[in-house]
C-alpha cells in the first residue's frame, strides 16, 4: 500500500459468487501478496524507516504527521443519452387500372340468295375450314421503384464545461511559546 498499491477483500456468500468474484478480479491483473513479498525478500528489500515514517507514527523519538493533499482529476466518458428506432415494414394497398381488351368472335350464318352459280361454285366440292375465336386479356407486372428515402445521420457538437469541487489538504498548526505557524511556514519551531 505504500507504494501506491491497494489490497481488495471480498466477502461472499457460497462458492459462486467467490468464483464470481474472482473471475472479475482475474481479468484486471491483480498481484499476489504473497508472490510480490517473496520477491522483495529474495531481492533483499526489508521494510525501510522511511516506509514507517510515513504512515505517521513515532520513530527514533519523533512524531511523525504526513501532509496530505488532495489533487482534482477531470477526465470524460460517453454515455448514453436518448436513442430511438427506424423501422420499416411492407404492406399492400389496393390499386386499379383500366385496360381496353379487344375480342374477336367468329359468326356462322346463312342467308337466301338467288343467282346463277359460277364454275367455281359448281365443282361440288367439300370444305373443310377452321376458325379461331381471339380475345385479349390483361396482363400484370410489378416493378419495385425507390419513391422516397429516409436518411438517420449523426451531428456532434462540443462544448466546455467548467468542474467545480473541492479538495483536502492536512493543514497543521504549531503554537510555540505563544506564536502559531501553519505548516506551510518555512520558520523551524526549534
Amino acid at each position: 500500500m505504500r507504494r501506491g498499491n491497494c489490497v481488495l477483500s471480498v466477502d461472499v456468500a457460497n462458492d459462486d459468487e467467490a468464483k464470481r468474484a474472482e473471475d472479475i478480479i482475474e481479468q484486471h491483473d491483480p498481484i499476489d501478496i504473497d508472490e510480490r513479498s517473496a520477491q522483495w525478500r529474495e531481492s533483499g528489500r526489508q521494510g525501510s524507516q522511511s516506509d514507517s515514517q510515513s504512515m505517521g507514527g513515532q520513530t527514533n523519538g519523533e512524531e511523525i504527521i504526513p501532509i496530505v493533499e488532495e489533487e482534482l482529476q477531470v477526465g470524460k466518458r460517453e454515455t448514453q443519452r436518448s436513442g430511438g428506432r427506424v423501422r420499416s415494414h411492407n404492406y399492400e394497398k389496393p390499386v386499379e387500372a383500366n385496360v381496353n381488351l379487344r375480342e374477336q368472335h367468329t359468326t356462322v350464318s346463312s342467308r337466301a340468295v338467288n343467282r346463277s352459280a359460277i364454275e367455281a361454285e359448281q365443282a361440288y366440292g367439300e370444305v373443310d375450314m377452321e376458325y379461331r375465336d381471339t380475345a385479349e386479356e390483361a396482363v400484370v407486372a410489378k416493378e419495385a421503384r425507390v419513391v422516397e428515402e429516409v436518411v438517420v445521420g449523426k451531428k456532434s457538437s462540443d462544448r466546455d464545461e467548467t468542474i467545480k469541487d473541492s479538495v483536502r489538504r492536512t493543514e497543521v498548526e504549531v503554537e510555540k511559546d505563544g506564536k502559531r505557524m501553519a505548516s506551510g511556514d518555512k520558520r523551524k519551531t526549534g
